[in-house]
């Protein structure tokens, strides 16, 4: 059965007023109107029919003044979002919820399980300074977090990686100004002038490389998508309680 559909010719003044239009767009966009299209001469719909009756089949009819030249063309691009195409399954994929919970688990596990490392050598190699250094990286992980927090960041996977990233800069941090401080002391100076002087020498060296790390992180950031950004809010904010951190031992 062939449901008659009376066409709107597109340039008609009264296209606006009718009801019951039934419009057919080529590519529409949100935000497009079709009373900001209808009043264009090339609008972005095909066609805009008024529904004569109730649409209960399938097959429909539109009637107007057509030329057999536009009827075709009509056709054509009412078609061709139709064309009968054979797909031919290459590879599928299925990854559930547990998936991303297994991987999170994982990856908190191997951070917990990197900054036990770190603390195990500082304190084999430095012993007293190196404990202290390891309490100081507990903290630094602690802060880091609820600073994230307090700006409402999510941690993600490519976040927890840059937060590992800020441990081992810190830790590096701190190894720096403990090697001066052991070449102040080899030196032959009292240990609170060695370390006043070893922390003073270390710290435009420590300032500079993380410098440099910032420079970057805010370039991630800026052209980066989204889990890219993810991951340089996260190094910059680790860098940022580095330098806190820095700052209590100064």
């Amino acid at each position: 059965m062939l449901i008659n559909l009376v066409i709107l010719l597109r340039k008609s003044v009264n296209v606006l007023k009718v009801k019951n239009l039934m419009v057919i767009w080529m590519d529409f966009n949100e935000g497009d109107s079709f009373k900001a299209e209808a009043a264009k001469e090339k609008p972005k719909y095909v066609s805009a029919p008024q529904v004569a009756q109730t649409i209960n089949s399938k097959d429909v009819q539109i009637t107007g003044n057509f030329t057999v030249k536009e009827a075709k063309e009509m056709a054509a691009l009412l078609n061709s979002g139709a064309l009968p195409v054979k797909l031919t399954e290459i590879y599928s994929n299925s990854v559930g919820a547990q998936f991303g919970a297994d991987a999170l688990h994982q990856t908190v596990y191997a951070g917990a399980v990197a900054l036990a490392i770190i603390c195990l050598f500082m304190l084999v190699i430095y012993r007293v300074p190196g404990f202290v250094a390891s309490v100081m990286m507990v903290a630094y992980v602690y802060i880091t977090v609820v600073f994230f927090n307090m700006i409402s960041g999510v941690l993600t996977l490519p976040g927890i990686a840059a937060l590992i990233l800020g441990v081992g800069m810190a830790v590096d941090a701190n190894i720096i100004m403990y090697e001066r401080i052991k070449e102040e002391v080899r030196a032959g100076y009292p240990l609170k002038k060695a370390y006043l002087d070893g922390a003073k020498q270390s710290l435009w060296t420590i300032f500079d490389s993380q410098f440099t790390t910032v420079i970057a992180a805010v370039v991630l950031f800026i052209f980066g998508t989204s889990s890219v950004k993810g991951f340089a809010t996260m190094l910059l904010l680790s860098i940022l309680v580095s330098f806190y951190n820095c700052g209590i031992w100064y």
